[in-house]
C-alpha cells in the first residue's frame, strides 16, 4: 500500500519542479519511505514546457504521475484534481516553488498519526509579497467568521491530510472548490505544526488581485449563505436613515440633506445585495448547466487505478 502522496499543482514551473521532486525523493529516503510514495504533478494548462519535462521525468521514475488539464482551470481546481488519483493513505499538498520545507513533511504526519484529520504548516513570517500577506490576513478574518475556523488556525500552502479527508474531498462535485470551505463542513480537527517557509528557487508569485477575490468568493458564496444576511443588515441600516431624515425633516424643516443621503445608500446597498444574490444565482445556473471545475486532457503514464478514476470522473477531453 502506498503510504504517501504528494499532489503538486504546476505552473510556469518547468525550471524549480525538478529541484522540488529532487527534495521529495531526499526527504523520503532520509524518512524511510522510499519505497512507498507517489507524487501527483498537475499541469494547470501552463504555457511553458513543465509538462514535456514532467513527463519525461515520468517515463524515468515510476512513482511520478502526471495529470495535465486542457485549460488553467487555478490551483484550487488543480489540487482537486491531484486528488482525484492520489492512493496513499496520507496525502500532502505543496506548490511547485520551492518554498514548501517539504524535508518537514515527517511532522505533518505525525500530527496525522496522533489523531488529527488535517495538519497545516505554521509560518511564523511568510516569505511571501505585503500584498499576498495582506490578502492572507483578510482570508483569515473571512474563514473566521464565515465558515466558523477553528480558533488560532492558520492556513498555509504546505498541508496534509488523511485518507477519510480525501474520500470526501472526491465527493465534491462542484465548479468553485474552496478546500477551506469543504475541509470546515465535515471537520474541526484541524492542527497547526510549526515550521519556517523556504525561499523561492526562483521567479515570483503568479496571485493577482483577481485571483484572490476570485477565491475569496469561492469561499463566501459557495459554503455559506451568510452574505445573504447582509441584506437584513443593510435594510436595518437604510431604515434608520430614513428615521433620521423624517425626524430632521419634522424638527427643522429641512432633511433634504439627509435624504439625498437616503436615497443614495439604497441605491448601493440594492446594487450590492443585488450583485451577492446574482452570484448565488449564476452560480447555481453555471453549476445545474455542467460547469466542472476541471477537465483532464491526459494522464501519464496509464495504470489500472489511473483509468478507474478516469471512469468514474468523467472530465477527460
Amino acid at each position: 500500500m502506498i503510504k504517501l502522496s504528494f499532489v503538486i499543482p504546476c505552473y510556469r514551473s518547468a525550471r524549480t519542479i525538478p529541484r522540488v521532486l529532487s527534495q521529495i525523493e531526499e526527504a523520503t529516503n532520509k524518512n524511510g519511505d522510499a519505497q512507498s510514495f507517489e507524487v501527483i504533478c498537475v499541469v494547470d494548462g501552463s504555457p511553458d514546457d513543465v509538462s514535456d519535462v514532467l513527463v519525461h521525468l515520468a517515463a524515468e521514475k515510476e512513482h511520478i504521475v502526471v495529470v495535465e488539464l486542457t485549460k488553467n482551470f487555478g490551483q484550487s481546481c488543480a489540487r482537486m484534481a491531484g486528488y482525484r488519483f492520489a492512493q496513499g493513505k496520507f496525502v500532502v499538498s505543496l506548490d511547485d516553488d520551492g518554498q514548501c520545507p517539504v524535508e518537514r513533511y515527517p511532522a505533518l504526519i505525525d500530527a496525522l498519526e496522533k489523531g488529527a484529520d488535517f495538519a497545516l504548516a505554521d509560518y511564523p513570517k511568510k516569505k511571501q509579497s505585503f500584498f499576498k500577506n495582506a490578502g492572507s490576513r483578510i482570508n483569515k478574518l473571512m474563514n473566521s467568521v464565515v465558515l466558523d475556523q477553528p480558533s488560532g488556525v492558520t492556513l498555509s500552502n504546505f498541508f496534509a491530510f488523511t485518507q477519510y479527508v480525501n474520500q470526501r474531498l472526491r465527493g465534491y462535485d462542484g465548479a468553485y472548490p474552496y478546500l477551506a470551505g469543504m475541509i470546515y463542513s465535515f471537520t474541526r480537527n484541524v492542527v497547526n505544526v510549526p515550521m519556517v517557509e523556504n525561499e523561492r528557487l526562483e521567479g515570483k508569485s503568479t496571485y493577482s488581485m483577481a485571483k484572490l477575490v476570485g477565491l475569496w468568493m469561492n469561499g463566501l458564496i459557495g459554503f455559506s449563505t451568510r452574505p445573504v444576511a447582509l441584506n437584513f443588515v443593510f435594510s436595518a441600516v437604510y431604515f434608520a436613515v430614513f428615521i433620521t431624515s423624517l425626524v430632521f425633516f419634522t424638527v427643522f424643516g429641512d432633511g433634504m440633506c439627509v435624504a439625498l443621503l437616503c436615497a443614495g445608500l439604497l441605491g448601493s446597498t440594492l446594487h450590492f445585495s443585488l450583485g451577492i444574490n446574482g452570484e448565488y444565482a449564476a452560480r447555481n445556473y453555471m453549476v445545474t448547466n455542467g460547469k466542472r471545475s476541471f477537465f483532464i486532457r491526459r494522464v501519464t503514464p496509464a495504470r489500472p487505478y489511473i483509468s478507474e478514476c478516469l471512469q468514474h470522473d468523467a472530465k477527460v477531453e
